[in-house]
């Protein structure tokens, strides 16, 4: 038996789910793909691959977790939380501001949450458990 062969060209619907995969009546079927590895969809249907990562500073070798700040489109910024400093960058790369003393350890580092609004970034710490 042959194989046959159908051109597809438009991926505008992405990766599809597995359980769409027997549903060729609906039509995110013609227009997704099984499997879409490191490549972004394009509007016009097409793919492309993904940007690659780019180094902007070095931030040492202690642990560290960073955040990102987004206010608008023109001010973005990257923090990075270390042992009891927090570092503020700009997107660029470039060390902006470096705030000591904390008070933030790095076991807490990792039960940060974080939330935005507007111009104001609220960073809070493991929340109490009450129990009645």
């Amino acid at each position: 038996m042959g194989i046959q062969r159908i051109h597809q060209a438009s991926f505008v619907r992405g990766e599809l789910d597995p359980k769409i995969v027997s549903r060729v009546d609906v039509v995110a079927y013609e227009q997704g793909l099984k499997k879409a590895r490191n490549v972004l969809t394009l509007n016009q249907g097409g793919i492309e691959r993904r940007p690659g990562t780019i180094h902007r500073a070095d931030i040492g070798s202690a642990t560290g977790r960073l955040e990102s700040f987004i206010f608008s489109d023109d001010q973005e910024y990257v923090i990075l939380f270390q042992n009891t400093t927090i570092k503020i960058y700009s997107s660029a790369g470039t060390l902006l501001q470096t705030i000591t003393s904390s008070g933030i350890a790095t076991a807490q580092l990792f039960e940060l949450t974080f939330t935005q609004q507007g111009d104001t970034m609220i960073i809070l710490t493991k929340i109490l458990q009450l129990k009645f």
